[in-house]
């Protein structure tokens, strides 16, 4: 599966919205400045990163999504767009890209089969 399209970042020297090429492919993010660049300036790994969508106050402009890790020693990024329906599309391409679903994503819960004192078993 690939994805591609823009999405907007905020520059680490200027502190403002960076309009960046992205492709998804592989496992992995491509960063491209443009288009048009036939060489990513930056690739991330997607295995073993969580992604999830970062919440607003109601009537904001941007929408957005973070790639993290629970290690500190690697920095998060966060990602935005002006469309929620294209974050939430990115959002559920990059977790199907990471191998990172819930389990509610991943299978169909079915008829309950039993509860014991610490789980409860469904047919999936």
């Amino acid at each position: 599966m690939v994805k591609e399209g823009e999405l907007l970042k905020v520059g680490k020297r200027t502190n403002t919205m960076r309009a960046r090429y992205y492709i998804l492919r592989d496992g992995a993010l491509y960063i491209y400045r443009n288009k048009e660049q036939k060489i990513p300036s930056n690739v991330i790994s997607l295995k073993g990163l969580y992604i999830s969508v970062i919440s607003f106050e109601k009537g904001a402009n941007y929408f957005g999504f973070s790639i993290y890790h629970e290690s500190e020693s690697v920095r998060p990024r966060v990602f935005y767009h002006r469309n929620q329906e294209a974050i939430q599309d990115w959002v559920k391409h990059l977790k199907i890209e990471a191998e990172n679903l819930d389990f509610e994503e991943r299978f169909i819960k079915g008829r309950k089969l039993g509860k014991g004192k610490f789980s409860t078993v469904y047919q999936c």
